[in-house]
C-alpha cells in the first residue's frame, strides 16, 4: 500500500523505482512522476520490468511480464526523465532464488 504523505519525506538523494508489468502500469508511473514533479525531487526515477511470479530457469528477459525493449521504447517516445532499471539479480541467478 502506498501512502501519498510519504512523498513529503523524499530527499534529493533518494531513488524511486516503479515495477512495470504492462502499458497501464507504465502510463500510471509516467503520469504519477510528472504530476508529483519527481524528477526535481529525487536523484533518480527507475522503471523496471516486472518478472513473472514463480519464474525460474531461464535467466533472460523471457521471464519479464513486459519486454524491456518495449518499455525502453515507450520511455524514449515519451521523453520521460527516468532510467530503465533491470533487476539484474534475476538475470544473474535463477529468478526464483531468494536473498540474492
Amino acid at each position: 500500500t502506498f501512502h501519498i504523505e510519504n512523498l513529503e519525506t523524499l530527499q534529493p538523494h533518494d531513488e524511486i523505482k516503479f515495477v512495470i508489468s504492462g502499458r497501464s502500469d507504465y502510463e500510471f508511473a509516467r503520469d504519477f512522476a510528472v504530476r508529483h514533479d519527481l524528477a526535481r525531487r529525487v536523484n533518480a526515477i527507475l522503471f523496471s520490468p516486472a518478472f513473472r511470479k514463480g519464474a525460474s530457469g531461464a535467466r533472460d528477459a523471457s521471464n519479464c511480464l513486459i519486454d524491456p525493449q518495449e518499455l525502453a521504447e515507450w520511455m524514449l517516445e515519451d521523453n520521460v526523465p527516468v532510467r530503465l532499471g533491470l533487476q539484474i539479480h534475476k538475470l544473474i541467478w535463477d529468478p526464483a532464488m531468494k536473498g540474492v
